[in-house]
């Protein structure tokens, strides 16, 4: 992401993914080049972590990782060393379907600006499942309503089909 303002310990920041704009904890601005147009590994469902320290950490589906080991179970942020907790490297890669990875936000709560099991808002749950998916979606709903192929039967969205219908 690139910075764009600063106050006391905050960050305000634009995000490479969707060049939307937020502030953060300078904590979180000086790990890396922030300015470098490089993609992380997404992941794909909720990661537990281990801190140097041995505290936890969690890390919700859509997040990207940087600097993976090359078995995948260990990143750097800084001069901090995480490592997934157990065997989790296979939670990097996203659910069988984009209804399975939207499943794991039941039960989230509404936050605005959300994206996260925690607390998601409409137009942040479509973004975080697709993007777990490897489509980049606008944050906005409004933008996301233009995207997508247009329907004029519901019974012809894939989604519903499979669901509903049945493959075959």
């Amino acid at each position: 992401f690139a910075i764009t303002d600063s106050a006391v310990n905050w960050l305000k920041v634009e995000t490479l993914f969707d060049e939307y704009s937020g502030w953060i904890d300078s904590l979180h601005g000086g790990f890396r080049d922030w300015q470098e147009e490089t993609q992380g590994i997404t992941a794909g469902q909720t990661l537990i972590c281990i801190r140097e320290d041995g505290s936890l950490m969690t890390l919700f589906p859509g997040s990207e990782l940087f600097g993976l080991a090359d078995d995948l179970t260990v990143f750097t942020i800084g001069h901090q060393t995480y490592r997934l907790k157990g065997t989790q490297a296979s939670l990097l890669t996203p659910q069988d379907s984009v209804t399975e990875t939207a499943l794991q936000f039941i039960n989230a709560p509404y936050l605005r600006g959300g994206r996260t099991p925690a607390g998601t808002d409409c137009s942040g749950l479509v973004q975080t499942v697709f993007k777990v998916h490897g489509m980049a979606l606008p944050r906005d709903a409004s933008v996301q309503a233009t995207r997508g192929t247009t329907v004029n039967f519901f019974s012809e969205a894939a989604w519903f089909r499979t669901l509903y219908i049945g493959s075959g």
